[in-house]
């Protein structure tokens, strides 16, 4: 089994998941193929295979890895997109992260003094055009951090998380270990010592725009683990607490059969 495939089995595992656990969003909406065809044709260009496969199999932007994201641009409106949100052609520029030029990181340090510390040398570098280009935005958060697809080159396939609006502060990096931006593993880590807490899937952590959408798409599994797990009322108790986690001190979360709060 190819890495694809392998990818593939466990994403249509974890949707079978939560359809057996009656999750209402768990009816991915294949792309037909010819549609994927002149999407390809009127832009010149081949998706990358696990992200087309991906597309083919389960759908668009709305399933999966940007489930719970915003600001997707799915390939049905990708040619009336805002130049800053469209597909870009060229070819993928950068080397590694990448939070500015040389002269940004002089300038950086300039303003900031001190502060500027913390800015890492390698991550400023010139390129021969921009950040973005190469790239097909897949979503963001409502913190403004984007993902982006890269299209083609030696990281073609993988999903590059953006924070440069941040800058100096920002950057462009593969998304390994970025997947919190998205969907907050810090939500469940209070949880894990109930006694009703389901197992945790571990997730593959790396930047593959497969491994991505399956870590996703365990972490939904999860929450719907943990709502089967209780009584409604207590389910609807946690649900509350995820949705309004700063509000909420995870550790006193009711256990089943407990009187929710009101």
């Amino acid at each position: 089994m190819t890495d694809i495939e392998h990818r593939l089995a466990r994403i249509r595992r974890l949707f079978t998941r939560l359809r057996e656990l009656n999750w209402p969003e768990a009816a991915p909406s294949p792309l037909d193929e010819s549609a994927v065809e002149r999407f390809e044709a009127g832009n010149g260009l081949r998706l990358p295979e696990n992200y087309r496969r991906y597309l083919l199999e389960f759908g668009d932007v709305d399933t999966g890895l940007m489930a719970l994201a915003a600001y997707g641009t799915p390939l049905a409106r990708q040619a009336e997109a805002d130049p800053f949100w469209r597909l870009n052609t060229s070819p993928f520029r950068l080397t590694r992260p990448w939070s500015g030029t040389p002269a940004d990181l002089e300038e950086a340090r300039e303003g900031m003094g001190e502060d500027a510390d913390h800015l890492d040398p390698d991550d400023f570098y010139d390129i021969d055009g921009g950040p973005r280009d190469g790239t097909m935005h897949l979503g963001g958060t409502r913190s403004q951090l984007y993902a982006w697809l890269v299209l083609n080159g030696p990281f073609e396939g993988e999903v590059w998380v953006d924070s440069l609006g941040y800058a100096p502060d920002g950057w462009l990096a593969p998304a390994v270990d970025m997947l919190q931006e998205f969907v907050p593993d810090r939500w469940w880590h209070p949880l894990r010592d109930e006694p009703w807490f389901p197992a945790v899937e571990e997730p593959a952590g790396g930047p593959d725009f497969l491994d991505l959408t399956g870590d996703s798409l365990a972490q939904i599994v999860l929450r719907a683990e943990i709502r089967h797990a209780l009584d409604a009322d207590t389910a609807r108790a946690v649900d509350q607490r995820l949705e309004y986690r700063e509000r909420f001190d995870f550790r006193h979360l009711p256990h089943p059969g407990a009187q929710a709060p009101r």
